[in-house]
């Protein structure tokens, strides 16, 4: 192996091995193909590859070589630089939103607040109104209903009982309490309730529980008693609604004078309606009679008010009398 090298490129010269055998002639070994170009060695032994110009050409090219790379480090620097800034320009925008989301939620939830305590003391200041409201109706109702009781037990002595229902206590209470009490009964008209309300206040009401025999053996006597007077209903139909009878239920007859022999087959909410109308208006013939007069007037009311109130439960379907 020899080493040549290219006059034309003296200041950049390239070593060529030439492929010529070394002075060993070993049986074996082969010439190479081709040239083959190898690294320069650090020292030469030719005068022409140890010469200044030729170490001068390989120092700058090692100083462009680390020249290029510093650059291309310090544009990446440069641009590393710029997307934190932008990122870091991003994040105190998004900053300034959260903190300005953060304050509009607070003021929302303050103000929310202060809607809520008016709100509040609003309905507060209204129910405490209301109440007031209502105690003065009351009140006042209650006064004007004293009042009219006062005039109806002053009036009852020197009225006749056939015109009780005109003096206005009685009036009112007829209207707003027995008459929608006893059209619960369905089947009931108006000339009926009536003509009940007058046999009330004269006498009472026979009501009694029927047996399974009473139930099954009754008859129609005829026409004749007062009774009569009633539409006729089925004997499996309660004569005042007219709803079905249950044989294995409770079952009531009534009839309006001791010498009726006609008993009308009621079922248990229309006995509580009778029941209750029938114990006002002898509330109100014992009255007439004179024999409450050792009560108070307030002792009187009171118990007017509880039977009256026994007619709107009666009429409403609530049994008080068990």
């Amino acid at each position: 192996m020899s080493w040549r090298s290219v006059d034309h490129l003296q200041h950049n010269p390239i070593i060529i091995i030439d492929p010529i055998l070394d002075g060993t002639k070993d049986v074996g070994t082969k010439p190479l193909s081709s040239p083959v170009l190898v690294m320069p060695p650090a020292t030469y032994d030719s005068p022409l590859l140890s010469t200044p110009s030729f170490s001068s050409s390989v120092s700058t090219l090692s100083s462009c070589q680390s020249a290029q790379t510093d650059f291309f480090d310090a544009t990446l620097v440069q641009s590393q630089a710029r997307q934190i800034e932008e990122l870091r320009k991003d994040l105190t925008v998004l900053n300034e939103k959260y903190i300005w989301q953060i304050e509009k939620l607070q003021s929302a939830e303050q103000q929310t607040a202060e809607i809520e305590h008016e709100l509040e003391d609003l309905s507060q200041h209204l129910f405490e109104q209301a109440n007031a409201m209502h105690s003065k109706c009351t009140e006042f109702l209650d006064r004007e209903w004293q009042r009219l009781f006062m005039e109806f037990i002053e009036a009852t002595p020197r009225t006749p009982i056939d015109l009780l229902h005109r003096l206005p206590f009685l009036k009112s209470c007829t209207v707003m309490d027995t008459q929608p009490c006893l059209r619960s009964c369905s089947r009931l008209p108006k000339y009926i309730i009536k003509r009940l309300l007058d046999s009330a206040i004269h006498q009472p009401c026979l009501i009694e529980t029927a047996t399974s025999f009473q139930k099954q053996h009754q008859q129609l006597t005829g026409r004749s008693s007062f009774a009569s007077i009633f539409r006729p209903g089925s004997s499996s139909q309660c004569y005042g609604c007219g709803s079905k009878i249950d044989k294995e239920g409770e079952l009531y007859r009534f009839k309006l004078k001791e010498m009726d022999t006609e008993w009308q087959y009621i079922d248990l909410a229309c006995r509580n309606r009778l029941v209750a109308v029938c114990n006002f208006y002898a509330f109100i013939r014992h009255i007439y009679l004179g024999l409450r007069a050792t009560k108070s007037i307030d002792s009187l009311f009171e118990e007017c008010f509880q039977l009256r109130l026994s007619m709107f439960y009666a009429r409403s379907g609530v049994n008080i009398y068990n």
